[in-house]
């Protein structure tokens, strides 16, 4: 079952300026929109759907509320704000191998890199901007039932996607 989600605009006189509407299965947007350079108001959610796991996407809606073409893209579950640099958007994915993507204006995935790999569940942490404009992210991963949870962190060039260092920790 799709369930609507909604974006609202409110005018700086406290009116609703407009409404945008997305469809996400059995899903919602917790996570903040993030605002662009150019005004695109970039929205990601999660949803689980019975017949793939996991699902989440990623939309761009115009200053006037209109999606932007392209997308919505398709993507795993987003829970967690995404951070804008320039015209790029990046997230990070809720799923065991917890992903870092880069995502282009036109929908493209620029980069993607693997958090952790052969987790069971993650739950990513907001990603940030360091002052040399790297992105930095941290994940908690439930590794399976012999094996204690880990924290990673990584920091990553945000144009390469390149691991610039990453330290894992135990939870």
């Amino acid at each position: 079952i799709a369930v609507p989600n909604y974006l609202f605009a409110v005018s700086p006189a406290g009116g609703m300026s407009w409404a945008w509407e997305t469809f996400v299965v059995y899903g919602s947007m917790d996570a903040s929109p993030a605002l662009g350079s150019d005004g695109t108001i970039w929205t990601a959610s999660h949803g689980e759907s019975g017949y793939v796991g996991p699902v989440g996407q990623v939309a761009a809606v115009t200053p006037e509320g209109e999606t932007r073409p392209l997308f919505p893209l398709q993507t795993g579950p987003i829970i967690q704000s995404p951070v804008v640099i320039g015209d790029v958007l990046y997230i990070v994915e809720s799923t065991g191998d917890a992903a870092v993507k880069a995502i282009g204006p036109e929908a493209v995935v620029l980069w993607e890199a693997k958090v952790t790999s052969g987790g069971w569940t993650s739950r990513p942490g907001d990603l940030a901007v360091d002052p040399e404009g790297a992105v930095v992210a941290a994940t908690v991963a439930d590794m399976g039932t012999d094996m204690q949870p880990i924290l990673v962190v990584m920091r990553l060039d945000a144009v390469t996607g390149e691991v610039l260092w990453q330290v894992t920790l135990p939870v």
